[in-house]
């Protein structure tokens, strides 16, 4: 069992002193920089550098070689894709685009080391103190680092089950794919959208509880019903009839080309 420090040294191959001195002791761990996102706002990436980046890598496999992907999980997952995501949403009267906000912000180095401490892993304290310190930053899972999506997708798996649960009573269609909530169906199904005076749409609470239960939170900007008659998009694919790409993405794709070819 991995229950000490010096055991993650021996899982990471790296001196129990060094390890000591990279989590607790050495300033300049991540290299932070801003990348703009679509709607114009910035995104903040923390970067690890040096052996800290080394170390991560290292522990990645390990996360791997434990990690159970859901079924309806599709971010960050060998064989799985946009596409695998999209295909579960085709032909389909409603789909509902859900966005959760912050998403590897939104977990905290408590529930990193809850991970670690309970199954599959079943590290000690100081292990999963250890492991826990090294894949946080400022208490969070930081964008830009190798373990996050995988940790992601471990704090995820009960909203996932709770989810898919809740969608299978109701012949709804549930996928996720990081911070991407999609569910597609074809009666008007009162349990997950409601119709509004207005013509518009909102969610119903039961989804919105589930979510809020499991520590995240909806970014309601983002919050979409598709309904058959417009055009309906997952992850960025179309999927009124079949997995496609969207107009714009050809466009922007055609003329990369153009460019390419002309500039040989």
């Amino acid at each position: 069992a991995i229950t000490s420090v010096s055991d993650i040294a021996n899982l990471l191959g790296v001196p129990a002193g060094q390890l000591l001195y990279i989590l607790y002791r050495k300033k300049d761990n991540y290299r932070t920089f801003e990348i703009e996102k679509k709607n114009g706002k910035k995104r903040v990436i923390n970067a690890p550098c040096g052996g800290l980046s080394i170390l991560q890598t290292r522990l990645k496999p390990v996360l791997e070689y434990f990690y159970r992907p859901k079924k309806s999980a599709h971010g960050f997952i060998k064989g799985k894709s946009i596409i695998t995501n999209a295909g579960m949403h085709i032909k389909k009267n409603f789909v509902v685009n859900i966005d959760l906000e912050n998403y590897f912000e939104s977990i905290s180095f408590a529930r990193v080391y809850g991970i670690f401490k309970s199954k599959p892993f079943n590290f000690a304290h100081p292990a999963a103190t250890v492991l826990a310190q090294l894949c946080t930053h400022n208490g969070k899972l930081p964008q830009g680092a190798c373990t996050s999506p995988i940790l992601a997708n471990i704090a995820s798996a009960s909203l996932d089950k709770q989810l898919t649960q809740f969608a299978g009573r109701k012949k709804i269609s549930y996928s996720r794919y990081a911070d991407d909530i999609t569910f597609s169906f074809n009666q008007r199904n009162i349990d997950i959208i409601k119709k509004n005076d207005d013509g518009s749409y909102s969610l119903s609470e039961t989804i919105d509880n589930i979510i809020s239960k499991n520590g995240f939170k909806i970014n309601y900007d983002k919050f979409r019903v598709q309904t058959r008659n417009t055009r309906q998009s997952v992850t960025g694919l179309v999927v009124n009839d079949k997995v496609n790409i969207t107009r714009r993405y050809r466009r922007i794709t055609r003329s990369m080309i153009h460019r390419w070819t002309d500039d040989k």
